[in-house]
């Protein structure tokens, strides 16, 4: 089957609630699932009993934060996609292109896997009426997530208009760090997720690229360099506040063969329209500095630490 089917396959709502395999919505194994934090990190940094707060301000273990997966995809494309990660967090530092696309695939399998989780738990366990944290549907917003993905599973080439992929991806040194340290944080509403392990500290964006197009090394043109365990604090707040900011989308036109596959931007497309007095669309609403202050207390960031 074509990765674009496996994709709508897999976002589909009958799909999530049955239980379906997260990446392709086919059969699950019949273990307790897959760990969105892998299992390789859980150990090396002592995670299993830490806990990571979910939307609804539920405190859940790592050890339980497991999705359905089938044994094809958590054996075959998924096990790559970790193995290039865990190469990444061992090296301590993005090395090239292939490193980013690497990081991007990783960290929208987390993203997805998270929110995966999150329609299969109730708001309030004592009262099974109020729901689960989240609609199943919601997922739908996150086709590009599932898109970068899945591109792991054949060949893909990528022709984008602000980068060399369809995400932003900022990466930092993280001055006075330990090899054990781990933090981890989520904004659903941005499509972002930040993630620091050791002294790297990694933050994505899968919003087509379109911080890059204002900054290809992100706020204060730091991406790459060692910053401290502050810095790095507000950078990932200002970089998840940006993609709340976001007020236009792309337009792509993708095609597939058997053994390869092209994603292809093709143009943006504005939620608003044109900026006033000129000639440029809108792709991000007006910065302001005080509501950065209440970006982190805002529902949908969610995070967790061995802290």
């Amino acid at each position: 089957m074509k990765i674009l089917e496996l994709i709508e396959n897999a976002i589909n709502h009958k799909s999530i609630t049955g239980g379906r395999c997260f990446t392709c919505g086919g059969e699950p194994s019949r273990g307790l699932g897959e760990h969105v934090i892998p299992k390789w990190l859980l150990t090396q940094l002592s995670l299993w009993d830490s806990k990571l707060t979910l939307i609804n301000g539920t405190r859940l273990p790592y050890r339980q934060l497991r999705v359905p997966c089938c044994e094809k995809c958590n054996n075959e494309f998924m096990s790559q996609i970790e193995d290039r990660a865990k190469a990444v967090f061992t090296a301590q530092q993005v090395r090239d292109g292939d490193d980013v696309l690497n990081l991007g695939r990783w960290m929208s399998k987390i993203l997805v896997g998270i929110l995966t989780v999150e329609t299969r738990l109730l708001i309030d366990r004592q009262n099974p009426s109020k729901g689960f944290i989240l609609d199943a549907k919601f997922l739908d917003n996150f086709h590009l997530c599932h898109l970068i993905l899945q591109t792991a599973r054949k060949q893909t080439s990528f022709s984008c208009l602000h980068s060399d992929y369809p995400f932003s991806l900022y990466w930092y040194i993280v001055d006075g760090a330990e090899a054990s340290d781990f933090d981890f944080i989520t904004d659903i509403w941005g499509n972002a997720v930040a993630i620091q392990i050791g002294r790297l500290g990694v933050v994505f964006v899968a919003d087509g690229g379109l911080q890059m197009e204002v900054g290809e090394k992100g706020p204060y043109d730091l991406s790459g360099s060692v910053v401290s365990i502050a810095k790095f604090r507000e950078l990932v707040i200002r970089i998840f506040y940006k993609s709340q900011l976001r007020d236009a989308t792309h337009f792509y036109i993708n095609s597939e063969m058997p053994d390869t596959m092209s994603v292809n931007q093709s143009h943006v497309t504005p939620y608003t329209g044109m900026i006033p007095g000129t000639e440029m669309i809108q792709i991000f609403r007006d910065w302001n500095e005080d509501e950065i202050r209440s970006v982190l207390n805002r529902p949908g960031i969610v995070g967790g630490s061995n802290s």
